[in-house]
């Protein structure tokens, strides 16, 4: 069944495995506020709550995904002269009970990402790759500046912080998907790609989520864990003492184990535990930090 809106270069993420959400994007003449949802059981598209029709919403070359009820979508390129490049969060939390029904709301950011990848983790939406500055099929700069480079950040938004973290890593530009085997998965797939010099990539990247969330926390907020790999005990050696929550959270995103502590040497028993990769996130002081831990 056509598509109602023709689009290109949209946002396009699943709800709950039973609903595929097409948001703004490029269409014939301009970006367009409309929210498509394609219902591949009944084949038949739905209308969803549109974007608010302005450039904090209405973008083309976005990324984004779904987290439970919550659609996240950041950057892209907004209509004007030289189409400039977005910095914007945008956040639509759906209703459950009618998931046509969007409600939405933005937050800017220090950060402009223009088709990067993006996908889900248990703390929130992680963005990779892309570029700063806005650009054409060919890699050149809207602006006339030549080749566009790509970016040399990681950008991770910690749901339950409602904070933005940034890390540094290299990735192509021209990014339009990631590969995973379920959504909260640990390590995840990109292909291809543009490289430097406008060359398209030929590379298979393998990530894994631990090296991009709470890394910019885990140099003022650390905490060393050992032994790890551990069969039964893992310790946890803190800077400081002071109030703090410990969540042990499995690979599918579940908090399986919470415990408020204030020592800076806490133990744990992971001997009744199924073995595989965990993480271990640590909040206090209003900061987060994050170390993956294998259980064997």
């Amino acid at each position: 069944m056509d598509i109602p809106v023709p689009i290109d270069d949209h946002v396009q993420a699943v709800w709950k495995d039973s609903l595929i959400y097409m948001i703004t994007g490029w269409s014939n003449t301009g970006n367009v506020p409309n929210v498509q949802i394609y219902d591949p059981a009944n084949d038949n598209w739905l209308v969803g709550t549109p974007v608010p029709t302005s450039s904090f919403y209405m973008a083309f070359g976005a990324s984004g995904t779904i987290i439970n009820n919550t659609i996240y979508y950041h950057g892209g390129a907004s209509n004007g002269f030289n189409f400039p490049g977005q910095s914007h969060l945008r956040i639509g939390l759906i209703n459950p009970s009618n998931p046509t029904q969007i409600t939405w709301s933005t937050q800017t950011t220090n950060y402009t990402t223009y088709r990067a990848g993006c996908f889900s983790t248990m703390f929130g939406p992680i963005w990779i790759g892309g570029s700063e500055t806005t650009y054409n099929y060919n890699g050149i700069a809207y602006n006339g500046s030549g080749g566009v480079s790509n970016k040399s950040s990681v950008l991770a938004y910690d749901t339950s912080m409602d904070s933005i973290l940034y890390t540094n890593n290299f990735f192509p530009i021209d990014l339009r998907g990631v590969a995973f085997s379920n959504q909260f998965h640990p390590i995840k797939y990109i292909a291809g790609g543009m490289e430097s010099n406008q060359k398209v990539s030929n590379k298979t990247y393998q990530l894994d989520i631990a090296e991009f969330i709470g890394v910019e926390e885990n140099k003022s907020k650390s905490f060393k864990t050992y032994p790890n790999p551990t069969s039964s005990q893992i310790n946890l050696l803190f800077d400081n003492v002071e109030d703090k929550t410990i969540q042990l959270i499995d690979v599918l995103g579940n908090v399986v184990l919470t415990e408020q502590n204030n020592s800076n040497n806490i133990q744990l028993n992971l001997s009744n535990y199924p073995k595989g990769v965990y993480f271990i996130k640590v909040t206090a002081s209003n900061n987060s930090s994050t170390q993956k831990i294998i259980v064997q």
